[in-house]
């Protein structure tokens, strides 16, 4: 018998192996999630095979890689953008590479590699305000995770929602972008579930088609939970806040907003609190990894003058 756990990643083997036509059409929850595993069947189809190698898994791996390499490097452009300071940017990459979540998740046969760098790309064009970019980005990234889209969405509404806190009005050019952004991700999430089905779906027909809801409150569970989660995230959230004041506050508060919308994602599917680390640490990368690098560094460069 396979793992729950593990039914996701065998429905990206099989688009590895056999093309996107091999999901099947009884699994509504990943049937778009087809970018990562796409680019890992022409890895698959090109690559030699190498000895005793399971060459999905070896491809799957290739682009995972690639992936967590860009992002990585941009946490380090960003984060030298922000500072102006290599230390706490090299710093703030290597925490980022280090992390539980990239080693555990980004790198084995899933796509988080993938939902990870279109989203800190989603940040590095907003800031840099190339925000014609962010429909093209709604596209990739939601054939790479539906997540993307909500998630995705609450990191623009919050930047929205700063930018009228500083300025007292709308920018109608980033609303119309962010219209757009929604538009074009729930379209091509809409048009995947399409081509390979040859069904109309909708995507929020997966969230209302099962029951989440834990039945009753157990404290066991929670602390266990809740332990997890501190084990995995938690810890660098609490070393990063030291920091935050040295990181754009634009991208603190979208960053907390897209936080807050993936734990309500995650109360809403009942995840436990590993789950719940790795929902919030894809949109919070940046932040979590700048912010505890900083304050790392700090540390040290007082230790070392004493």
């Amino acid at each position: 018998m396979l793992l729950d756990s593990l039914m996701d990643i065998r429905t990206y083997g099989d688009v590895v192996e056999n093309g996107v036509y091999s999901i099947k059409q009884d699994n509504p929850g990943i049937r778009h999630r087809v970018l990562v595993p796409y680019i890992s069947h022409i890895v698959y189809l090109i690559t030699p095979s190498i000895g005793t190698w399971n060459m999905v898994n070896f491809s799957l791996l290739v682009v995972n890689s690639v992936f967590t390499s860009l992002s990585a490097l941009l946490i380090l452009k960003m984060s030298y953008k922000f500072t102006n300071k290599l230390d706490f940017s090299l710093a703030a990459s290597l925490i980022f590479l280090l992390n539980f979540n990239v080693v555990n998740l980004y790198l084995v046969g899933s796509v988080d590699g993938g939902y990870g760098f279109f989203f800190l790309l989603l940040i590095y064009c907003m800031h840099s305000n190339d925000w014609k970019l962010l429909p093209l980005i709604a596209i990739a990234g939601c054939l790479t995770k539906e997540v993307f889209l909500p998630v995705g969405s609450s990191f623009i509404l919050g930047w929205l929602i700063y930018e009228f806190y500083e300025d007292k009005r709308v920018n109608k050019y980033h609303l119309g972008i962010f219209i757009v952004f929604m538009a074009t991700g729930l379209a091509s999430i809409m048009f995947m579930n399409s081509y390979v089905t040859q069904t109309i779906y909708l995507p929020w027909e997966h969230l209302t088609s099962r029951t989440y809801w834990y039945t009753e409150f157990n404290f066991s569970t929670f602390l266990t939970q809740l332990v997890k989660f501190i084990f995995t995230l938690g810890w660098l959230i609490a070393i990063a806040a030291f920091s935050l004041k040295y990181i754009p506050k634009k991208i603190v508060f979208s960053t907390l907003i897209a936080g807050l919308s993936a734990v309500f994602l995650g109360f809403w599917l009942n995840v436990g609190g590993a789950d719940y680390a790795r929902f919030i640490n894809i949109p919070a990368a940046l932040v979590i990894s700048l912010g505890s690098g900083i304050s790392l560094i700090r540390v040290l460069q007082k230790s070392i003058s004493k």
